[in-house]
């Protein structure tokens, strides 16, 4: 070995980067070897390994957290279970409940009133229910999207960066 002391070598293990370091004990007779070097070279591969950690594991992890709560939001926002619990119901609970005891014409246009009101009311709720599945796909499209694209963007980087190189020679 190079006469390195055992706390340089646990100063310089590449775990979450601290500022404290542990001071490096030089024999005399390898005092010509680069310490600082060395140290910058460990320092630099563990900001790298850091860097991975967070690009692969933390951010992933986050972005589904948020995914999930836009897929959750859509089905609240659009209220999908009272939607479906009131999908027969007349539109805004207009109705005509009126009795005129046996007189057919108006039990006749209070039926058809009453069932036009329900097919507006259905109307509109495949209209919302319409909406609220486009919002989930999109959603999930643009996630998908993401979880191909997040792990090959720094080669995506790479490789146009080394094409422009290639340009501009």
């Amino acid at each position: 070995m190079l006469g390195l002391s055992a706390q340089f070598f646990i100063a310089c293990l590449p775990s979450k980067i601290s500022a404290q370091v542990a001071p490096v004990q030089i024999s005399a007779r390898n005092d010509s070897f680069d310490f600082c070097l060395l140290r910058r070279k460990i320092n630099a591969m563990a900001m790298i390994m850091l860097f991975l950690e967070w690009y692969y594991k933390e951010i992933p992890q986050k972005f589904y957290r948020i995914w999930k709560n836009y897929v959750w939001f859509w089905g609240y926002y659009f209220s999908l279970g009272d939607t479906l619990r009131t999908f027969f119901s007349p539109w805004k609970r207009i109705h005509d409940d009126s009795s005129y005891g046996f007189n057919i014409e108006k039990w006749l246009s209070a039926l058809i009133w009453n069932l036009f009101s329900c097919l507006i009311g259905m109307v509109f709720r495949t209209f919302l229910i319409a909406i609220l599945l486009l919002a989930e796909l999109l959603t999930f499209a643009i996630g998908f999207l993401f979880l191909i694209v997040w792990p090959a963007f720094p080669l995506i980087l790479i490789a146009t960066f080394i094409r422009g190189l290639i340009y501009v020679i």
